[in-house]
This record gives C-alpha cells, sequence and structure tokens, in this order.
C-alpha cells in the first residue's frame, strides 16, 4: 500500500523515515533547535521534495534549493496561520525538534498530498502566477507531479475553509453538474454499446437472443434466457460507476499507474463486450464468441488492477464484472462445445 493511503500515524512514521535521508536536514534541525527561537519551524520545500526524491528515487537533496525558518511574536501572526497559507497543501507542513530529539510536525491538511505527489492549491494569499510558476519549476524537477488547476478544487480536510466561500460555491456549482454528467456519460457509454450488441446479434436472426439461446444445448449450469439482461443491467451500474471514480481521482504518484491508463482498458473492455452477441447469435460462430468473452475477462482483470492502484471503491465495482466474464466464459465454452 502507497503512503499516501495510510493511516496519519504511518503517514508520520513514514515521513521520518523519508527526511532521516537528507542530512543537510539533520544538521539545520539540531542549529535552528539550538537558537532558542519562539514557535519556530523549518517550513515547506525542503520536506515535501525530500519525501518526492525518496519516492522517485532521486538523492534525498536533490532540487532542493534552501531551507526555510520561520518563527513569530505571538502579538503578530501565529505561525499556524502563515503556514496555513502557503501556496499549495503539500507546502502547508513545518517540522522542528523539540527537547530529547522528539519532532513536532504540523500538517494542516494532512500528508496524502505530500505522499501521492498531488500539487492542490491554497488560495488564501497566494497568486495565481506564485503557484503557476512554482509548479512549473516542480514538474522540472519532479515530472510525475500531478498539478491541480488554480482554484479548481476545494481544499482538502484540515481547516476550515482554505478557498474563499464565492469559489467554493462556484466549485459546488460547477462540479457537481458536471461529476454527475459524466457518471451518466459513462453509464450511457456502456448501456449503448450494450444495446448495440444486442441489435446486431437478432437483427440477422430476425428474433432476440433469448430464444436463440433457449435452442443451444445447453451445460447444466447454465442459467435461464432471463437472467442475464438483469446480471448486465446491473453490471452497467457498477462498472460504469467504477470508471466515474478513476475519472474523477487524480492521479496518483509515478510509481503507480495512472487513471489514464486504466480508463483506457476500461474503454478496451467496452468495445470487446459488443462482439459477444454478434459472434454467438448472429454469425453463430460460437468458438469466436468464446474468445471474445475470454478477451473480456482479462480486459477487466486488468482494468481492476489498475484501478486498485488508483481508487480502491473503483477496483471493488469492477469485481463483479470480472467474476461474471469468467462465468461466461466456461458457459460459452461449454455451449460451444456441445453445438457443434
Amino acid at each position: 500500500m502507497r503512503a499516501g493511503q495510510l493511516s496519519l500515524d504511518e503517514q508520520m512514521t513514514c515521513l521520518r523515515e523519508a527526511l532521516d535521508r537528507n542530512r543537510t536536514l539533520s544538521a539545520v534541525l539540531s542549529g535552528a533547535a539550538a537558537m532558542n527561537l519562539p514557535d519556530w519551524y523549518l517550513v515547506a520545500g525542503w520536506l515535501y521534495q525530500t519525501v518526492w526524491n525518496v519516492i522517485t528515487g532521486q538523492p534525498p537533496e536533490a532540487g532542493i534549493l534552501d531551507y526555510d525558518l520561520v518563527y513569530f511574536d505571538a502579538s503578530d501572526l501565529s505561525w499556524e496561520a502563515a503556514i496555513d497559507a502557503f501556496e499549495a497543501t503539500v507546502a502547508s507542513l513545518g517540522v522542528r525538534l523539540e527537547p530529547a530529539g522528539r519532532w513536532r510536525v504540523y500538517a494542516p491538511y494532512g500528508l496524502s498530498d505530500v505522499f501521492n505527489m498531488v500539487i492542490r492549491p491554497n488560495p488564501v494569499l497566494a497568486t495565481r502566477d506564485v503557484y503557476e510558476t512554482k509548479t512549473a519549476r516542480w514538474q522540472g524537477q519532479w515530472p510525475g507531479l500531478t498539478v491541480l488547476r488554480w482554484r479548481v478544487l476545494p481544499v482538502i480536510a484540515g481547516r476550515a475553509t482554505a478557498m474563499p466561500d464565492n469559489d467554493d460555491r462556484t466549485w459546488r456549482r460547477l462540479g457537481r453538474p458536471r461529476q454527475a454528467g459524466a457518471w451518466v456519460g459513462a453509464v450511457g457509454i456502456y448501456a449503448a454499446a450494450q444495446g448495440l450488441s444486442a441489435w446486431a446479434g437478432q437483427h440477422e436472426a430476425g428474433r432476440g437472443t433469448r430464444p436463440q439461446y433457449s435452442q443451444f444445448e445447453r451445460p447444466a449450469f447454465a442459467p435461464p434466457g432471463a437472467v442475464f439482461p438483469l446480471a448486465w443491467s446491473a453490471l452497467n451500474l457498477t462498472t460504469a460507476s467504477s470508471a466515474w471514480l478513476i475519472w474523477r481521482a487524480p492521479d496518483p504518484a509515478t510509481t503507480a499507474p495512472r487513471r489514464g491508463e486504466a480508463l483506457a482498458w476500461w474503454a478496451a473492455a467496452v468495445v470487446i463486450r459488443s462482439g459477444y452477441v454478434p459472434l454467438a447469435f448472429e454469425r453463430r460462430r460460437l468458438w469466436a464468441a468464446t474468445a471474445d468473452a475470454a478477451l473480456l475477462c482479462a480486459a477487466m482483470t486488468r482494468y481492476a488492477f489498475l484501478a486498485r492502484k488508483v481508487d480502491q471503491t473503483a477496483a471493488l465495482l469492477a469485481v463483479p464484472e470480472v467474476a461474471w466474464t469468467a462465468f461466461a466464459t466456461a458457459l460459452s465454452a461449454a455451449i460451444a462445445a456441445k453445438n457443434p
């Protein structure tokens, strides 16, 4: 499991292990602690950039330009307010060394984005130009970063708000219909492919697939024809919902498959799926249809494997179709053997 999916306590352990690899860090932390500054923290770049270096296999100090130390007069501005306002959620991170060598970590937006290498804008004080300039430099050093567009998504957990109310309302107003439309589109694509396949299967024979299925000599484990439309209708919802979850998820780190790869396998499965009915019922090429079913099972298995690296729920929603297509392949082979 990637560190971005672990509990916060486990992520803290992973953070310490990653930062311990940066030798300059140890020296800077010790020196800062000796200064006895009020409410001090080492912040921002050297923290998350060290983690990215460890994830991508680069030297721990690669690309780190400086080590920022902040401390504040309590009558002026709290360190929480300052760190909360950095240009990206990954930058809103501070570490200091306390007595007995204990580390104190301040991460108002959590650590998942740091480990997932997702750059999420935090427009409390920073401007779009600052955000885009910095993220462009970061992507040059760490190409696997996923940079979210300025003010597209509200900031994740932690503080009451990190996006102005107007922007958050705008995102909710525009984002929800877009996401709902994407889900409807995924269901529609799946259903259209299914409908076209069924139409092609009955067009040549002049009758539906169920009467044709009933004329085949079938094995004892073959279900009645009425089961198939119910099963595929349910799979339409689960598999389309799986693809929708992948579509809306941010890309993971470079060590994992990206969502575009998973969606490409889902699209391939939709195309493969539409070939079975014409082969089995229109052309009566039962072994070719069996091969199509086996290929569909393989494509869905690959999709589920990739989906697991992007979104666990999406992977689980793909499992019913993997199981059903495995069963359908066995059934198709048995029917083909009995109906030469």
